[in-house]
C-alpha cells in the first residue's frame, strides 16, 4: 500500500508546482504587457513632444528671419534716400531703378515670392514682380500695425485670387525725421518653405502630422493643408467650444500632452504648444490606433511565449514524473559503479603518470604512463613502495605536505627532483633523473575519511632546463649591456678627448702662424678641423643610437599631439628660418617612451625640412586606426626618394646625398627605426623623386584605448 501512495503524493506535488508555475507565467505576462504598453505610450508622447518643440523652434526661426530681412532692407540708408527722392519726385527714374535693383537683390533669388515698396496707403510704388497682385486686407492690417508701432511685423496668411497662400513681412521706411513715408514688403509663398517645414514628420508613421492653427473669433482656423483631408488651409474651421479637439484646447491656453479626437473624429495622442511672439499654435499628433497596433502585436507575442512556457513546463513535469521511479532504481547501481569507473578512468586513461596509494601511503596501483616515465615495472614497486618512507621526499622536505593529504584531506602540489638511484627502499634496474611537477589529491569515503591518495607526475625537466638556460642567457645579455654602456662611456669621454686635442691644436696652429702659411696649408688645416669635428659628431650620434635600447624610459600613456608639439618647439628655429608649415590631423593617445617618441617626430620633420624642394616646406602629420595598432604618417612636398633605396635609407651612416648638398651624418632615420622597433612597431616610406615623401610607422594599441585629438596647424 505504501508503494502506491508514494507516486500519488509525488504527482500531487508536481500538479501543485505546475499550477504555481502557470500562475507565475501568466502574472509575469500581464505585468510585462502592461509595462510594454506604458513604455510604448510614453515613448510616443516623448517623440511627439520632441517633434512639436522642434516645429515650434523652426517656425519661430522662420518668423525671425523674415522680420530681420524686411527690417534690414527698410533701415538701409540707400533705400531711405531713394524712397524719399521717389516720394518727392514720383517720375525720378534713377531713384526708381535704384529701388528696383534693391528689391531684386533682397528678394534673394527664390526665397521670396515678391518684394514691394508701398506708400503708407498700401498703394504699390515698385514691385519686383512685373504683375503683382493687389494688396490683401491681411497685409493692410499688418501695415496699420507697423505704422502704429513703428516696427516690422508679419501679416496673417492670405489667399490670392490664383489660389496661392502667402504671408507678408512688413516694415515702415522712415525719412530723416523719423516719419514713416513708405512700406517695405517681403512676400513669402507658404508652400515654398513654411508648409513643408510644418508637414514633414522625421520618423516613419502612417497617421502622424503637425498642424498650425490660430484663433479667429469663436472659431479655430487651420492654416496649413492636412494629411487626411484636402483643401483645408484657411478654409477648415471648428468652434472653440469643441472640448475634445486638441486644436480647441491649444487656442484656449492649454498646453502640453492631450488625449482627444482630431478633425476626423479619430482618437489621437497630441502635443499642444504656442509659437512665441505670434498668434499661432502647433498641434503635433498621432492616432492611438497606430500605437495600439504595436501594443497588440506585443500582446500576441507575449501570449504565445507564455503559452509555450506553460506547455514546456507541463511536458517537463510529466517527464519528471515518468522518469522518477526509473531514476531511483538506477541510482544505487550507478553509485556503486561510479567509484570504480572514476578511479579506473583517472588511472588508465590519463596521459600523465599516475599512481594510487592506500591510506597508509603504500603504492597499490599505477598506470602505464607512470611505468614509462619512471622506467619501472609493476612487480618492482607494487606493495613495496611507501611514500612516507621515500628518501627523496624526506630529503627534499616534502614529507609535511604529504602528511596534510592523509591527515587533513588537502590537495598539495610541489616540485620534486627524482633520481632513482636515491630510492633506498627499492632496487631498480634503470637509472632515471627527472624534474617532476607532483600533485597529491585525497580520495574520501562517504564519512569524509581518506581511503586512498592519487598521485600525479608531470615531467617538467625540459622546461626547467630551458628556464635555467634562459636565466644564463639573460645574465650574458646583462653583461653585454654593461659592456655596451662601458663602450658608450669610452666613446663619450676617452675617444672624444684626443679628437678635441687634435681640433684645438690644429686651430691654434692656424692662429699662431697666420700669414706665414700658404693657401694650401690653411686648406689642409681646415680639412683636419672639419674631420675632427665630424668625427666627434659621429661619435655623439653613435652614442645616442646605442642608448635607444638601454637608456629608454618606461612606457606611459601620452597624447601624441603633446609630443608633436614638443618636437615642433625643439625645431622652432629651423621651422622659422625655412618658413615651414606644419599641420596635423587627429592624433591618438598611445603608450610610448615619451622622449624617444618626440625624437621620432623631430627626426622625420627635420628630414622633411632639410630635403625641401624649391617651394616652402609643407608637412602634415596624421594617424589612422589599423585595428590592433595606430599607423602614423609624416608627409612632405620635398625632393622625394627613389624606392630602390628602401633597403639603405634606414641603415646607420648610409647617405643618399653628399654633405655639401645636404648636411647630416645619416643617423636620423636609423634612430627612428630603432625607436619604433623598440615599441614593437614598423617603419617604411612611400615616395617618388620630385613628388615628396611620406614616412609611416606603427605603434601597437593599448587595450581599450581609443582617444584622439585634433589641433590647428603650426607655422
Amino acid at each position: 500500500m505504501e508503494k502506491d501512495k508514494i507516486p500519488d503524493s509525488v504527482l500531487l506535488r508536481l500538479v501543485v508546482i505546475f499550477c504555481l508555475v502557470t500562475i507565475g507565467f501568466i502574472s509575469l505576462g500581464i505585468f510585462y504587457y502592461r509595462y510594454e504598453a506604458r513604455h510604448i505610450m510614453n515613448d510616443k508622447y516623448d517623440e511627439i513632444s520632441a517633434i512639436a518643440r522642434l516645429k515650434v523652434d523652426s517656425i519661430q526661426d522662420w518668423r525671425k528671419h523674415r522680420l530681420a530681412d524686411v527690417q534690414r532692407v527698410s533701415a538701409g540708408p540707400l533705400v531711405r534716400k531713394e524712397i524719399a527722392r521717389l516720394i518727392h519726385v514720383p517720375k525720378d527714374n534713377s531713384a526708381r531703378k535704384a529701388l528696383q535693383l534693391q528689391l531684386h537683390i533682397n528678394r534673394k533669388g527664390n526665397i521670396y515670392a515678391n518684394a514691394l515698396f508701398l506708400d503708407t496707403k498700401g498703394n504699390i510704388l515698385i514691385s519686383d514682380n512685373p504683375d503683382p497682385a493687389p494688396v490683401d486686407q491681411a497685409t493692410m492690417k499688418a501695415i496699420e500695425s507697423a505704422l502704429k508701432d513703428r516696427k516690422e511685423t508679419l501679416s496673417n496668411f492670405f489667399r490670392e485670387p490664383e489660389g496661392l497662400i502667402f504671408i507678408d513681412a512688413v516694415a515702415p521706411i522712415p525719412d530723416d525725421r523719423g516719419n514713416s513715408i513708405a512700406i517695405m514688403v517681403l512676400r513669402s509663398n507658404a508652400a515654398d518653405f513654411l508648409y513643408p517645414l510644418i508637414q514633414t514628420w522625421p520618423t516613419p508613421s502612417r497617421t502622424a502630422e503637425t498642424i498650425l492653427i490660430r484663433r479667429d473669433g469663436d472659431s479655430i482656423l487651420f492654416l496649413n493643408e492636412l494629411r487626411h483631408k484636402t483643401d483645408t488651409a484657411l478654409n477648415l474651421r471648428f468652434p472653440v467650444a469643441t472640448s475634445t479637439l486638441p486644436a480647441a484646447q491649444a487656442v484656449s491656453g492649454k498646453y502640453g500632452r492631450f488625449l482627444g479626437r482630431d478633425y476626423r473624429g479619430a482618437e489621437v495622442l497630441a502635443m499642444l504648444l504656442p509659437v512665441p511672439e505670434s498668434p499661432w499654435f502647433v498641434v503635433a499628433k498621432i492616432d492611438t490606433e497606430e500605437i495600439l497596433t504595436e501594443v497588440k502585436y506585443r500582446a500576441w507575442v507575449i501570449t504565445i511565449i507564455i503559452t509555450l512556457l506553460i506547455l514546456i513546463s507541463a511536458g517537463l513535469i510529466m517527464m519528471i514524473y515518468q522518469n522518477r521511479q526509473k531514476t531511483e532504481r538506477k541510482l544505487a547501481e550507478e553509485e556503486l559503479l561510479r567509484s570504480k569507473a572514476f578511479s579506473d578512468s583517472i588511472i588508465e586513461h590519463s596521459p600523465h603518470a599516475m599512481w594510487i596509494s592506500d591510506d597508509k601511503g603504500t603504492l597499490i596501483r599505477l598506470n602505464e604512463a607512470c611505468c614509462n616515465l619512471l622506467h619501472i615495472k609493476n612487480d618492482e614497486v607494487l606493495g613495496k613502495y611507501n611514500i612516507f618512507k621515500d628518501s627523496i621526499v624526506i630529503n627534499q622536505g616534502h614529507l609535511p605536505l604529504v602528511r596534510k593529504v592523509f591527515e587533513q584531506g588537502e590537495t598539495v602540489r610541489f616540485t620534486i627532483v627524482y633520481d632513482s638511484s636515491q630510492l633506498k627502499t627499492l632496487e631498480l634496474k634503470e637509472h632515471v633523473f627527472l624534474i617532476l611537477d607532483t600533485t597529491i589529491s585525497p580520495f574520501l569515503d562517504s564519512m569524509g575519511h581518506v581511503i586512498h591518495a592519487i598521485v600525479q607526475h608531470v615531467d617538467i625537466t625540459e622546461r626547467k632546463l630551458a628556464e635555467e638556460h634562459l636565466a644564463a642567457t639573460m645574465a650574458d645579455l646583462e653583461r653585454s649591456n654593461k659592456d655596451l654602456e662601458q663602450f658608450a662611456y669610452v666613446a663619450s669621454h676617452d675617444l672624444q678627448e684626443p679628437l678635441r686635442m687634435v681640433s684645438s691644436y690644429t686651430q691654434l696652429l692656424a692662429e699662431r702662424y697666420q700669414g706665414q702659411l700658404d693657401e694650401k696649408a690653411l686648406k689642409f688645416i681646415n680639412y683636419a678641423v672639419d674631420g675632427a669635428t665630424r668625427m666627434q659628431a659621429l661619435i655623439n650620434d653613435l652614442l645616442i643610437y646605442s642608448r635607444v635600447g638601454t637608456r629608454g624610459k618606461s612606457m606611459e600613456l601620452t597624447d601624441a599631439h603633446d609630443l608633436l608639439g614638443q618636437a615642433i618647439k625643439n625645431l622652432i628655429v629651423m621651422i622659422e628660418e625655412n618658413r615651414a608649415v606644419i599641420t596635423n590631423d587627429e592624433l591618438p593617445v598611445v603608450r610610448v617612451d615619451t622622449g624617444q617618441f618626440i625624437q621620432v617626430f623631430q627626426n622625420l620633420i627635420n628630414n622633411s625640412i632639410k630635403f625641401r624642394g624649391d617651394d616652402i616646406p609643407l608637412i602634415r602629420v596624421s594617424a589612422r586606426d589599423w585595428g590592433q595598432e595606430w599607423v602614423f604618417s609624416v608627409r612632405d612636398n620635398g625632393i622625394g626618394i627613389d624606392q630602390k633605396y628602401a633597403d639603405r635609407i634606414f641603415v646607420i651612416f648610409q647617405r643618399l646625398h653628399g654633405r655639401q648638398e645636404y648636411p647630416g651624418n645619416g643617423i636620423g632615420l636609423a634612430m627612428c627605426k630603432k625607436i619604433v622597433e623598440r615599441h614593437n612597431g614598423r617603419i617604411w616610406f612611400e615616395s617618388e623623386p620630385g613628388k615628396g615623401a611620406t614616412f609611416l610607422f606603427t605603434i601597437p594599441k593599448e587595450a581599450g584605448l581609443n582617444v584622439s585629438r585634433k589641433v590647428s596647424g603650426t607655422n
